[in-house]
């Protein structure tokens, strides 16, 4: 059943799996609530309420992006910089593929349907795969 989770909160992009929320506020910190079996949002327990999952200066959603998104193959990965590994994460939080700095095309054969988290350093972007 739908629920109200932090009223007055605003959500910059949020995504979700069958029992897990990932969501980062307009302020840049990822937070996370839900079923946590695997441990991805750093509690041992079910999370009613979000949880901080990273704060400091915060995740920069606009310096990197992907397209086509949503995909049903091969993506393009736009990203001003190549300072950092490229990263990609289920809705559980478990690391799925890991790709080196300047990598600008990401193969999604092989992974499920559904929201993965792309993150390099602090920037993250939203991929939908079809």
């Amino acid at each position: 059943m739908p629920q109200l989770v932090a009223a007055g909160q605003v959500w910059a992009t949020i995504a979700s799996g069958w029992a897990t929320v990932l969501a980062v506020r307009q302020d840049g910190t990822l937070w996370g609530w839900g079923e946590n079996a695997t441990g991805a949002l750093g509690t041992p327990s079910y999370a009613l309420e979000p949880l901080l999952i990273q704060a400091g200066s915060g995740l920069q959603l606009d310096r990197f992006r992907v397209y086509p998104n949503p995909t049903h193959g091969p993506v393009t990965i736009v990203s001003p910089g190549c300072s950092a590994p490229l990263v990609l994460f289920d809705l559980t939080g478990r690391q799925v593929r890991s790709l080196p700095p300047c990598t600008t095309t990401l193969e999604v054969q092989g992974l499920a349907s559904g929201i993965y988290l792309l993150r390099q350093g602090t920037a993250v972007t939203r991929l939908a795969i079809e």
